[in-house]
């Protein structure tokens, strides 16, 4: 068996990405023990703040000096990663030039553009978080925030044609653990396509094909929903064949994601021929059940394979991960993982079965539905009791409310990108920055109903104003049971979290919890 392969992994950012620079560390020590990887490969964290203790900086040179001579350059590195948010970083000493005479703006760009112009290139990734970049004018440093922001800024128009096409790939994430998620997906599959070709031996033929996965982007918790897998050549439709003729058949379309990977055929002894090969397509979902299954794969050399379908069933509301992972062995080898593929779904919570009556709906678009749930009941005592005390917060499983603090942490147009909605033919789907326009087109046209909903809904306000310790978690389920009436296609959630988000008074049009004249308890 061949000696394992030694990588260099140099990790680039400002110190505003701390989160993410241990999550990458930690993630690139773990994978030569993973039992994809084991055997195949080493890791060297090239890093400042290195697993083996930082660079030493003396009084006499700059900090990008005291790396530059102690670490290796990016350039002599086999994998460089980029990891910027809203900093560029500190601009460096008048001896860093171009040879066109320009200014490095920080150290970072200096190891980007040193790795990108290298006689052997190594494999470039970089990554930008798009949450939390705002400046608040009356921060103290807000001007420096500000500077900071144009050169991050400047920094990724460089991706960019001037005809608006992309010149190079960015990979967006909202937080430190969707970073984490993209980050280990992303470096599993880079290091596949550097394994696979060196274990293929001399009876053996490696050809590039595509994994290619899809999923309903949007599916409700208890009710089943699929994850289809094929693997095909590079130039073949795949499954864009079979979503197309469902297409037509007014079966709602599925986001599909793929990525190339190499395969390794055994090859027949007396023709040299490659012979078909088994292989294991491997699924991850945490928000599913179950949470990992496994199924084998035939390939044959040159061809489509079948079409394989998972059934999964969603588990809890929010959004979720599913990765898909092709993994081959051949003899006298480890399993290798070949490529990965990451989807993404929206998982919405079901409606209890009182909700389908339409009386049911009548009473709660009149009095709300925690009322109306009160009034079904036909319990004499619920109905008696005082103005708001029927109104209690919900109790949820710990996976539900870390689903909603992640809520609470993303951007407004970013949680509107997660609205459930069907793009009419001819309008555009996605904004420049990425998000999801008609989300937010959808959460704009539900808004006048929603004020109207909650603006006079003195029972929520007095509840608030009695209990100021709700939380942010708890002020979104609140909000979601109210308006749950009003908002189609199960998305009462993700509404409540924007409107959270925006500030409850805010987005009324009210000026405090207490009780407005229309509706007050004296004029029921």
């Amino acid at each position: 068996m061949q000696e394992p392969r030694h990588l260099r992994v140099f990790l680039s950012s400002p110190g505003d990405v701390a989160t993410e620079r241990v999550i990458a560390q930690s993630i690139l020590g773990r994978l030569p023990y993973d039992p994809f990887l084991r055997g195949h490969i080493t890791i060297e964290i090239v890093a400042w703040d290195g697993p083996l203790g930082r660079v030493a900086m003396t009084a006499k040179v700059t900090p990008h000096e005291a790396v530059t001579r102690t670490l290796a350059r990016p350039s002599e590195c086999d994998i460089v990663i980029v990891i910027l948010w809203r900093r560029l970083g500190t601009p460096l000493p008048d001896a860093y030039r171009r040879p066109d005479g320009t200014h490095f703006q920080s150290g970072t760009e200096w190891e980007y553009e040193d790795a990108l112009l290298a006689p052997q290139q190594p494999l470039i990734l970089v990554y930008r978080r798009t949450t939390g970049t705002d400046v608040d004018p009356s921060e103290p440093d807000s001007v420096e925030a500000h500077v900071q922001g144009e050169r991050v800024r400047r920094f990724f128009n460089a991706f960019q044609d001037t005809d608006g096409s992309a010149r190079g790939g960015v990979n967006l994430y909202s937080s430190p653990e969707e970073f984490g998620t993209q980050f280990d997906f992303h470096i599993r599959e880079v290091l596949s396509r550097m394994i696979v070709p060196r274990i293929a031996q001399a009876d053996t033929a490696c050809q590039t094909m595509r994994l290619d996965a899809a999923t309903p982007p949007q599916s409700m918790v208890g009710q089943s929903t699929q994850v289809r897998v094929q693997v095909c050549l590079p130039a073949s439709k795949g499954l864009l064949r079979a979503m197309a003729i469902e297409d037509a058949s007014q079966t709602p379309l599925e986001q599909l994601k793929d990525s190339l990977m190499p395969i390794l055929f055994r090859k027949e002894t007396a023709s040299g021929s490659p012979l078909a090969t088994q292989v294991a397509v491997d699924l991850f979902a945490s928000s599913h059940h179950p949470v990992h299954s496994t199924e084998e794969l035939l390939l044959l050399p040159s061809q489509d394979s079948g079409i394989l379908s998972f059934t999964l069933e969603p588990r809890h509301a929010g959004v979720a991960i599913i990765q898909v992972a092709l993994r081959q062995r051949l003899d006298g080898t480890r399993p290798v993982t070949s490529g990965t593929v990451m989807l993404e779904s929206t998982i919405v919570e079901s409606r209890a079965e009182a909700e389908n009556d339409e009386v049911w709906h009548l009473v709660s678009r009149l009095l709300g539905t925690a009322q109306a749930a009160a009034v079904s009941s036909s319990d004499p005592a619920a109905i008696a009791q005082p103005y708001h005390a029927r109104l209690t917060l919900k109790i949820v499983e710990d996976t539900e409310r870390r689903k909603i603090e992640k809520y609470l942490s993303l951007d407004i147009p970013l949680l509107s990108s997660m609205l459930p909605v069907t793009r009419k033919k001819g309008t555009p789907l996605f904004s420049p920055s990425g998000q999801q326009t008609s989300g937010t087109a959808l959460f704009e046209g539900l808004k006048p109903m929603l004020v109207e909903s909650l603006r006079h809904d003195d029972e929520l306000f007095a509840f608030l104003r009695d209990h100021p310790e709700v939380s942010g978690v708890d002020l979104v389920l609140l909000i979601e049971d109210r308006i749950a009436a009003v908002v189609p296609d199960h998305s009462s959630r993700v509404v409540a979290a924007i409107i959270a988000r925006i500030g409850l008074l805010e987005f009324v049009g009210r000026q405090s919890y207490a009780p407005s004249e229309r509706d007050s308890p004296s004029n029921l």
